[in-house]
């Protein structure tokens, strides 16, 4: 299982006081751009913006290049993907847990992604990858 820091932006309003439980609408919504924008970033190979999505903890232990190397070598199916689905939305003790399907031309990787606020700001503490399954085309 491989497990990577990730991070960036956006308004805590919609969190605050957020009790455990799914998202609401409007939470969801948030962090699916969120993950959403630092993927594109990803694949236009824009690494010093997709580490401005970045956790301002994990800026603070990982630099760029390390964040860079991470990703080309064990994140590549968020450079090369065929697209992204976004499954459930779960806040459990104040981060925030994405389900997102990366699809690919072969295999379909499962990912949870969590999310916190810091500073004020919406980001990806964390990308676990749960499984990968073959993609078959019928």
């Amino acid at each position: 299982m491989a497990t990577f820091l990730l991070s960036g932006c956006a308004s805590n309003a919609p969190f605050d006081n957020s009790k455990n439980g799914v998202c609401t609408p409007e939470q969801s919504q948030l962090v699916t751009d969120h993950i959403g924008a630092q993927i594109s970033a990803f694949q236009d190979q824009d690494f010093e913006k997709a580490y401005s999505y970045a956790a301002v903890s994990f800026q603070k232990d990982i630099d760029l290049d390390s964040f860079t190397q991470s990703i080309e070598a064990r994140y590549f199916m968020l450079i090369e993907n065929d697209g992204v689905d976004f499954g459930q939305c779960e806040i459990i003790t104040g981060d925030v847990i994405q389900i997102v399907i990366v699809k690919s031309s072969k295999n379909n990787f499962a990912l949870n992604y969590v999310l916190s606020l810091e500073d004020g700001k919406l980001g990806v503490v964390a990308a676990v990858v749960t499984s990968a399954s073959e993609n078959t085309i019928t």
